[in-house]
């Protein structure tokens, strides 16, 4: 399909009332109740009263979280909009939203820096060889953006669209009045003002009240009042420099941490649904998924590298909104989209109790502990009551009747099946488990997994240290009983002879031949002694035919048979896994080679990043690029995590709590 037909296609958003060019003297028109209850049109689940007061407090001013559009400021909690679009006139088209996509398709945006509360912007689009820069600020509670053309290879010049509305359904009115528009929110009138020649051009995409503005030069949007160019450079240089010196504190390191603040804070969207802020992997899977879609390991991810760049807010909710996804069964589920799907039939690798206890031990809020600790204890409690066999975990997916007729929850995506349990695991088409039997009878794979096992003593480890903060001795005792139990069992995936943990077949007992670096998770935990995990650095980290190399760590070894494929999990570098085995290496004391690992992963991560200011999903372990794969997305949220690995070398992280003593 050619990009002027989807350009056609963009998805109009509308006023609550019909509102396009009403004339000044409808000036009159009633305001809308400032007593508008929005329980009314969201269905905000139970929470604590500070949660509550959290929500008020964060989600107010302008912010850039329509999932549709990035070129979209929106004053919260009103839902009213500034959208920027432009029109040309070889064909008509107008480009009326904008997205980082997959390949270079239709437009090309390249993310600029963005702070944390979004009181500073910036990126470039290039669409229809016209090239333009978007830099935003706030000045107190008024918006101010500066729209500039860097390049434009067009006859005609083109039209700059800007027109205003409000999104989500929102209560509210906009009107076009001379040289400005007006909006009455339910609580307060807001004006939009522009600089530049005015134009008339009707044919626009657009259903709201807009401004047509020739777009031969500098243009300033602003509200509250009609800014100057002059003074709206003055208020975003400024707002930059305060951006910049953030970043300071960062030392050599400023560059990485503007690529996480980058992934990380223009990722942020808002779910109208359940009144919340959430990070969708990226936003084109939000797009594509009906307004937004969440998985469990990248919601906990994301809220641990927000937690990282001080962004309290992104943290906050993507670690309490994922695990209020939690299902009547009580676990937390894969996947969660705005559609209704959910992962009835799966989770996730038990990751929860990390993000909590890791933002916690940098914003020391109990209430945030306490807002989940009973789901986190559930999803506990749930995996050795529906994957345990003989005493160890094993990937699995149950059966369900499908609630929306999403494809994923057929049987042929995986319900109920070998794949549904390879996903669960989080690594999708991982070799590991190509020809793993499904057992039907029991909703789970023939193979204990060394991984899942690994994070699950993990996860028990870290439940136990919450339920200690917030004095629970009774869920303490019984999270470290379960710890010790499957710290013993776990011993039995220990491979003399290929001096390592492997994943074991339980319909054979055969260990697998596939290595992954998963197999070196159980060093998150107690269990191996002190000489197997010697062996396992010496014999398989440092061992040039399975993981060491330039690039690392490769997601199946390098002589298994799938990993020049390099196609998503067979053989890629994913920053979840190299997350992982960072912290299990810390944890048992190998200082070297974490911080070899975590060079590595910022090297091959800034080297990307210089190039096009992408952070992509998984990259090449071959090459290290990341834009080799239609597959691997450019702006993804946990990629950023091979950045934050440098990062964390000078940081106490207080969950690895391990023995590194002689056992």
């Amino acid at each position: 399909m050619a990009k002027h037909e989807l350009s056609r296609r963009s998805f109009i958003k509308k006023t609550s009332i019909a509102a396009i060019g009403i004339p000044a003297f409808f000036y009159g028109l009633p305001k809308p109740s400032s007593n508008h209850n929005f329980s009314k049109i969201q269905s905000e689940r139970p929470s604590g009263e500070e949660y509550k007061n959290f929500k008020i407090q964060e989600i107010k001013g302008w912010k850039l979280w329509n999932h549709r559009n990035l070129l979209s400021h929106v004053l919260m909690p009103y839902g009213f909009s500034v959208n920027i679009g432009i029109k040309e006139y070889t064909g008509g088209w107008q480009l009326k939203e904008a997205l980082v996509k997959r390949g270079n398709k239709e437009e090309i945006v390249t993310p600029g820096p963005i702070s944390n509360n979004h009181d500073f912007s910036e990126l470039e689009v290039e669409w229809f060889d016209t090239k333009f820069r978007v830099q935003s600020a706030t000045d107190s509670n008024n918006l101010v953006i500066i729209v500039s053309p860097i390049e434009i290879k067009k006859i005609k010049t083109p039209t700059l669209i800007i027109d205003c509305g409000f999104l989500w359904n929102f209560p509210g009115y906009a009107y076009l009045d001379n040289d400005s528009i007006n909006a009455h929110t339910s609580n307060e009138k807001v004006s939009v003002f522009f600089t530049g020649k005015k134009i008339n051009e009707p044919y626009s995409y657009s259903l709201n009240p807009y401004f047509a503005i020739r777009f031969d030069e500098e243009i300033v949007i602003s509200s509250g009042k009609k800014y100057s160019l002059s003074e709206a450079r003055s208020v975003i240089e400024n707002k930059k420099a305060n951006y910049l010196k953030s970043l300071n504190k960062y030392g050599n390191l400023s560059q990485v941490a503007d690529a996480i603040c980058t992934v990380v804070n223009w990722n942020m969207t808002y779910d109208p649904i359940y009144n919340r802020v959430i990070s969708s992997p990226s936003r084109m899977w939000a797009y594509w998924n009906g307004g937004y879609i969440i998985f469990a390991w990248d919601s906990y991810f994301a809220s641990i590298l927000a937690a990282f760049i001080g962004n309290k807010t992104s943290a906050y909710f993507n670690a309490i909104e994922m695990t209020n996804e939690i299902t009547k069964e009580g676990f937390v589920p894969n996947v969660a989209t705005a559609t209704g799907m959910v992962s009835r039939d799966r989770s996730f690798p038990p990751v929860g109790t990390l993000a909590f206890l890791w933002v916690y031990s940098i914003f020391k809020e109990k209430w945030f502990l306490e807002e989940s600790f009973e789901k986190l204890v559930s999803w506990n409690r749930w995996w050795p009551q529906n994957r345990d066999y003989k005493g160890l975990l094993c990937w699995g997916s149950n059966y369900y009747e499908p609630v929306t007729g999403n494809p994923w929850e057929y049987p042929k995506q995986g319900v109920h099946d070998r794949f549904g349990a390879s996903l669960e695991s989080g690594l999708d088409n991982s070799p590991m488990y190509d020809d793993i039997p499904f057992n039907k009878a029991e909703n789970r794979l023939e193979l204990w997994d060394v991984g899942l096992n690994s994070l699950y003593i993990f996860d028990c480890n870290n439940l136990a240290q919450i339920a200690k903060i917030l004095g629970r001795n009774d869920i303490e005792k019984e999270a470290l009983t379960r710890a010790e139990k499957y710290s013993r069992n776990l011993m039995n995936l220990w491979d003399e002879k290929s001096g390592i943990f492997k994943n074991k077949r339980t319909d054979n007992g055969e260990f697998s031949p596939k290595l992954s670096p998963t197999c070196f998770y159980p060093l998150l935990t107690n269990a191996p002694t002190k000489k197997q995990a010697k062996r396992m650095i010496e014999e398989h980290f440092y061992n040039e035919k399975e993981f060491f190399g330039d690039y690392m760590m490769p997601s199946i070894s390098r002589n298994d048979s799938a990993f020049h494929e390099q196609d998503y999990w067979r053989g890629r570098v994913w920053g979840p896994m190299n997350l992982l085995t960072y912290l299990a290496l810390r944890n048992r004391g190998f200082e070297k080679e974490a911080k070899i690992l975590a060079e590595k992963s910022k090297d091959m991560f800034m080297a990307e990043w210089k190039k096009c200011r992408c952070v992509f999903e998984n990259y090449n372990s071959i090459n290290g690029k990341g834009d080799d794969k239609e597959n691997s997305d450019r702006l993804y949220v946990f990629g950023g995590i091979h950045g934050l690995l440098s990062i964390l070398s000078d940081s106490k992280l207080p969950f690895l709590t391990s023995d590194k003593k002689d056992k």
